[in-house]
C-alpha cells in the first residue's frame, strides 16, 4: 500500500479539520494510538463469548471513538454497529467481528503510511 492508497482508507482531511487544521497535532494523535491502540480483538472476543458485553462495549467504543477522531470512517462505522449490539447484551455476529477486525488490520496499515508520509513532509519543510 503506497500513501494515495492509504489516503482511501483514512479522511485525513476530514480530520485534521476537525483539529483546527493542526498537522502535528494529528501525527501526535495517531503515535499515541499506535502507543496505546485499543481493542485488542483477542480480549474483546473473549469479553463476548464470556458476556462482558458491557466491557466489550467499553472496548470497542474506545477504538470507535479514536478511528472517528482520526478519520478511518469504516472503522468507525463497523464499531459503531458492533458497540449498539453491545449495548443491547446482544452479541455481534462473527461476520460482523471479523469484518472489524480486517479493517483494523488495514486501516493501521494506512494509519502508519500517512503518518511516516506527513513526517517526511514536515521534516522537508
Amino acid at each position: 500500500m503506497n500513501y494515495q492508497q492509504a489516503c482511501q482508507y483514512i479522511n485525513t482531511a476530514a480530520a485534521i479539520e476537525r483539529l483546527d487544521d493542526d498537522r502535528e497535532l494529528y501525527i501526535d494523535l495517531l503515535e499515541s494510538f499506535f502507543g496505546n491502540s485499543p481493542a485488542d480483538f483477542a480480549v474483546l472476543e473473549g469479553l463476548i463469548e464470556s458476556g462482558s458485553y458491557e466491557d466489550a462495549a467499553f472496548s470497542i467504543h474506545k477504538l470507535k471513538g479514536a478511528s472517528g477522531t482520526l478519520g478511518a470512517e469504516k472503522l468507525y462505522t463497523l464499531c459503531l454497529e458492533a458497540e449498539q449490539m453491545l449495548k443491547k447484551r446482544k452479541a455481534p455476529p462473527a461476520e460482523l467481528l471479523r469484518e472489524i477486525r480486517d479493517v483494523k488490520a488495514v486501516t493501521f496499515q494506512a494509519f502508519r503510511i500517512i503518518m511516516d508520509g506527513m513526517k517526511a513532509e514536515i521534516q522537508s519543510c
